[in-house]
């Protein structure tokens, strides 16, 4: 009897043991980046953008982004380091960071990434908007990218995303069809998707994965534009014309102006990252992931068990470390100037966690 008490107890340590490993062997795994061919675009003449003061568009398409400097903006700095990074592993096109408030020496990294500094004017909510992180931000002045009329079409971007790999056929073969529908806006249905049901998980994120109430309602974090200034005018008029939920800012503005007529992007270019815990057959498809939960320079903080925490460690690692440059792309065949590969290297905002010694 005792030998068997003896057995049993062994047995539930070395249970518990291998639990433990597993654990920490899953959810502590590293991931890489998937292998993407460079892709080189061609370069035009240098054509100024009349957006932007002293800054000129030499490719078709573009990369853009927002960055508010009117709240603490450290860690959407560091956003902009890795987006920028991210983007230059796969594509030579431009990078547009339309940016609110005074160009500073914490911004100056930033061109050294290869993004092009566009200082833009403050565009206003709604009159009488409650002040919310989204408003105070002047999140509307994101509206801006219409804007960018030199670019037969861009994608914009939140810096709570990184390119994953190579999404650059959103120009060459999706942004075709959504001209064919006559549509200047694409952008993917928000996650989960109403009437989806998710396996069942428990843990912090459970809530998350509750469907959509209504059947399509797109995220804002990925914008396939294509730039008119007419277009532009009318979408800043129609701020405080359109009713919308000031909670969801431009979001649900694009949503209440645009409705159905947007184009629906596929969910490769906004791979939501509450995608990861509640439908993950749909997430081997992304090109970019969207840190919706959590955003990545929290994450250091936090314990995942749910799949995201490898992809924040590969955005930890590619924040600490610039990626080298593709085979073929030169010094990403542009300027040294504006998007110099030799940058110096970037010190972010906190310290990044130190990988796991090698057995």
């Amino acid at each position: 009897m005792m030998r068997a008490r003896m057995a049993v107890a062994c047995l539930c340590g070395f249970a518990a043991v291998s639990g433990c490993l597993l654990f920490f062997f899953v959810h502590d795994r590293r991931i890489q980046f998937p292998h993407s061919q460079f892709r080189r675009f061609a370069l035009g003449a240098a054509t100024p953008i009349g957006a932007c003061k002293n800054s000129t568009a030499l490719t078709q398409f573009a990369f853009t982004a927002f960055l508010s400097l009117a709240t603490p903006a450290q860690n959407y700095i560091d956003g902009a380091v890795v987006l920028a990074r991210s983007i230059r592993r796969v594509t030579n096109l431009d990078m547009v960071l339309l940016v609110l408030g005074d160009l500073s020496n914490e911004t100056a990294v930033l061109a050294r990434e290869g993004w092009t500094l566009c200082p833009i004017a403050p565009i206003d909510g709604p009159v009488g908007a409650v002040h919310n992180r989204f408003v105070d931000a002047g999140i509307y002045s994101k509206l801006t990218a219409w804007n960018l009329t030199e670019y037969s079409a861009v994608l914009m971007l939140d810096l709570d995303m990184m390119v994953l790999s190579d999404p650059t056929d959103v120009f060459t073969d999706v942004l075709p069809r959504m001209i064919a529908e006559n549509k200047d806006l694409g952008a993917a249905m928000d996650r989960p998707a109403a009437n989806n049901y998710p396996h069942v998980i428990t843990g912090a994120f459970t809530n998350w994965c509750h469907p959509m109430v209504d059947s399509y309602v797109f995220n804002a974090g990925s914008l396939l534009i294509v730039p008119s200034t007419r277009r532009f005018q009318a979408l800043v008029r129609g701020i405080s014309a359109t009713r919308h939920d000031t909670n969801w800012a431009e979001q649900s503005y694009l949503n209440a102006f645009y409705g159905s007529a947007a184009f629906k992007l596929p969910f490769a270019y906004n791979g939501n990252a509450v995608s990861i815990v509640c439908e993950p057959g749909l997430w081997r498809s992304a090109k970019i992931v969207h840190f919706t939960i959590e955003k990545p320079w929290y994450g250091h903080r936090t314990v995942d068990v749910h799949g995201i925490r490898p992809y924040r460690m590969l955005w930890e690692e590619l924040l600490a470390r610039p990626p080298r440059a593709p085979r073929g792309a030169g010094r990403w065949d542009h300027p040294p100037s504006t998007t110099s590969t030799r940058s110096r290297p970037h010190r972010p905002s906190w310290r990044p966690r130190p990988a796991p010694p090698t057995q």
